[in-house]
């Protein structure tokens, strides 16, 4: 069956970006756009929405790309995802994980979505990898704005994806990494409800010392 997917490589005569590689970023400081009070509850309500929209995803990307028989495969880590939780690291070292892991999903999904269109194929995969990678992009905005005016990272310095031609690798790449998506997203939600709820402590003080 594996050699089965590489023919269907060959024949297709598409090349891939290999989504697996560790982009290298650095840190500098960008312009704060105007941002409300409420960006953290905003963000946090959008995560638990990404969530749920990613579970569908994996389930979409296993069923549709045949992937069943090598589900196991999914349960490799990606190395550029987060590690430890990140819900254990302090407010701007939690936020500037999650929007540099989020700077990286969004390439990551614009890579995802070329592999689906060359495939020419009539399923629901691209629009669903469309409206996760919207998401990505409004998340990412969103922290953006939680962090300033922090240090954030610079897309200028994201390398350019390398191509490869095996078809089998880049189902289970993608099945990787929506695994790891998932994960991701629960740690997320997780993490920006403390930090909701440490604001809105902070906010009861400030009112009862009035």
């Amino acid at each position: 069956m594996v050699g089965s997917f590489k023919n269907g490589a060959s024949l297709l005569g598409v090349t891939y970006g290999l989504i697996l590689c560790t982009f290298t970023v650095t840190l500098s400081v960008s312009q704060c756009p105007g941002c409300g009070p409420e960006v953290l509850k905003q963000s946090k309500n959008k995560a638990h929405e990404m969530m749920n929209q990613a579970k569908t995803l994996f389930r979409t990307y296993v069923s549709e790309q045949g992937f069943q028989p090598y589900i196991n495969l999914c349960d490799e880590s990606v190395g550029w995802f987060p590690k430890p939780n990140i819900t254990l690291l302090p407010r701007t070292a939690m936020l500037q994980e999650i929007y540099l892991t989020l700077q990286r999903l969004d390439r990551t999904f614009a890579v995802l979505m070329e592999q689906e269109k060359a495939l020419e194929l009539d399923s629901n995969l691209l629009s669903e990898l469309t409206e996760a990678h919207t998401s990505i992009t409004a998340l990412r905005s969103n922290i953006h704005c939680a962090l300033c005016p922090h240090k954030l990272p610079d897309t200028s310095s994201l390398p350019q994806i390398p191509k490869v031609t095996d078809f089998f690798q880049q189902k289970t790449e993608g099945c990787q990494v929506l695994k790891a998506y998932v994960d991701f997203m629960r740690q997320v939600e997780t993490g920006l409800g403390k930090l909701t709820k440490k604001r809105g402590k902070k906010r009861s003080k400030k009112t009862t010392n009035f």
